[in-house]
């Protein structure tokens, strides 16, 4: 997953970098865009966002690239905790060199592809997945690792939103 997710990242920002060459400007705007291309192409423009009006459909065909980049990282990841029997430190280690590689890559296809949520371009999108990495490391390890698991009153209440949470994420994602 971690290869599949630098690989496709890397794709991605030199396929932005290349339209964005024929930009006026020769940056990625929210007005000059692969989706402002692509989307009306494929849907037609009274098919995508406000009818094109904002330059390009941030759910559109370009930007699902951008959102296959953040969901491969988050699996990198949710793989990595889920299926592993490596030792803590070891684990840890090895979670951190992938969160580094992923940031590393961000800030590698930075001047290529400038971080854009609209457009969701690989530095912004693993800029936010190396940060919820890191979070979804840290409380695996506080509050998952088999054999480490919190008890007591204390444990219980903290613990208690979280696994609600899990248990209704499209309830809390329709709810917001």
């Amino acid at each position: 997953w971690p290869v599949f997710t630098i690989v496709l990242a890397v794709a991605y920002a030199y396929a932005l970098s290349w339209f964005a060459a024929g930009c006026p400007t020769g940056a990625l705007t929210p007005q000059c865009n692969p989706s402002g291309v692509v989307d009306p192409a494929v849907f037609g423009a009274e098919h995508i966002y406000r009818q094109g009006r904002f330059g390009h459909d941030p759910e559109g065909l370009v930007a699902l690239v951008g959102a296959l980049v953040v969901a491969s990282a988050g699996a990198s990841i949710g793989h990595l905790v889920k299926s592993s029997r490596l030792p803590t430190a070891r684990l840890l280690a090895v979670g951190a060199l992938t969160l580094a590689a992923f940031a590393g890559v961000a800030a590698a296809t930075a001047p290529l592809a400038p971080p854009m949520k609209r457009l969701w371009t690989p530095a912004f999108g693993l800029g936010v997945a190396t940060a919820c990495g890191a979070v979804l490391l840290l409380l695996y390890l506080v509050l998952d690792r088999p054999g480490r698991q919190p008890r007591g009153q204390v444990a219980s209440v903290v613990t208690y939103p979280l696994i609600g949470l899990g248990r209704n994420s499209l309830l809390v994602y329709f709810g917001s």
